[in-house]
């Protein structure tokens, strides 16, 4: 048994700001830009002498919910950096915590900072931001770090992230991946007491899930040229990047592969159904897992469905994800209306093979991920 943790930023590891990272935590993550393995374990309360000053927020595009803040003028504050990125479904597990840490002690000292660092280009647009934190409450302000700089300056590699800083401006917790949600909340009291806040009342309520998850279920898949060079797509052979190509399914698959059939064209972050019939391009892959998740965009304006199979058939009820609907012949499908992560499976931990039958060659398919 592992725990589900976090996406790391491509393949490239840096190790953290201050002494609390742990080297495990970077060793899981070496192999992509997803893993599973041992949490960042630098979630230990340092001392306030030997804490590290926070970096200044750097490189802000724009803020959303807040005018711009200063680290520098948050003193006497407890803040918590919460580094995300909306189409991530690890940041996304962790919002509710947030929402509940946000309403409890926002009037009580704790300033919530969710820092978007992008992974998808489509990420960086402030409309889809600023919509994807309306859709999670997320009411506290936001900061678009498009550009890797507030990233850079806390030498972060993972998504998402949590930096808890003191009254002084010192980094005083630190937290990478889902999980130790009763360990953070009570390290957000601690330094809230320490700053002057009386709490008598407000009494601590997150519980740890475990975040355990069955060591067979599949890891996150990438589906364009620059992500683990292309290793994900199982048939894709020596096809040309950028320009069409015919691909062809021999039926046969592998967990954690992806494979392609009819006309596609493989981009750096995508791929996208180039052929004219769009119910013989489809996209298919083998997984073990109780959830999985697309992400996808168009790169139109008009919204489309996407048709799915387990097995062969279409989704049964039990199994349907929260984006699906079942149209009048029975058939399966969500449809794309934004550039976001779509939920397709729900159910019990087994293995199926899954086909996406994308209804318009608007079709931009980005990752799946899984849960167990």
């Amino acid at each position: 048994m592992t725990k589900t943790l976090f996406r790391c930023k491509r393949a490239t590891i840096v190790l953290s700001v201050a002494t609390l990272t742990v080297i495990i935590a970077v060793a899981a993550c070496s192999s992509g830009p997803s893993s599973t393995g041992s949490s960042s374990q630098s979630d230990r309360l340092s001392s306030a002498a030997k804490a590290p000053l926070a970096p200044e927020f750097t490189g802000i595009a724009n803020w959303i919910n807040s005018p711009p803040l200063r680290m520098s003028e948050l003193r006497g504050k407890v803040v918590l950096i919460d580094f995300w990125t909306y189409s991530c479904i690890n940041c996304l597990r962790t919002l509710p915590y947030v929402r509940d840490w946000y309403a409890k002690y926002h009037d009580h000292g704790l300033v919530i900072v969710g820092v978007h660092t992008p992974e998808f280009e489509f990420e960086k647009s402030t409309a889809n931001v600023t919509q994807a934190a309306q859709q999670e409450q997320a009411t506290w302000p936001v900061a678009q770090d498009n550009d890797y700089g507030t990233w850079n300056a806390y030498q972060n590699q993972y998504w998402p992230r949590k930096y808890l800083i003191d009254k002084d401006g010192r980094i005083r917790f630190d937290h990478a991946g889902e999980g130790a949600y009763v360990n953070t909340e009570q390290q957000i009291r601690k330094l809230l007491i320490e700053a002057g806040n009386n709490l008598d009342g407000i009494t601590a309520g997150a519980k740890d899930d475990g975040g355990l998850q069955d060591f067979r279920v599949t890891r996150e898949m990438y589906a364009g040229y620059g992500y683990a060079l292309g290793n994900y797509l199982s048939n894709a052979g020596s096809a040309p990047h950028n320009i069409p190509a015919t691909f062809t399914d021999s039926g046969s698959y592998k967990d954690g592969q992806i494979y392609l059939s009819g006309q596609w064209q493989i981009n750096q972050e995508n791929v996208q159904p180039a052929g004219d019939s769009h119910f013989t391009n489809y996209a298919a892959i083998r997984f073990t897992a109780r959830s999985v998740n697309t992400v996808v965009r168009s790169s139109g304006t008009q919204p489309f469905r996407v048709y799915a199979t387990i097995d062969g058939s279409p989704l049964p009820a039990t199994v349907l994800g929260s984006d699906m609907t079942t149209d009048e012949q029975g058939r399966t499908y969500f449809t794309v209306d934004q550039p976001r992560l779509y939920n397709v499976y729900k159910g019990p931990l087994s293995t199926h093979d899954l086909k996406l039958y994308p209804a318009s060659n608007d079709f931009l398919l980005y990752t799946y991920t899984f849960g167990g």
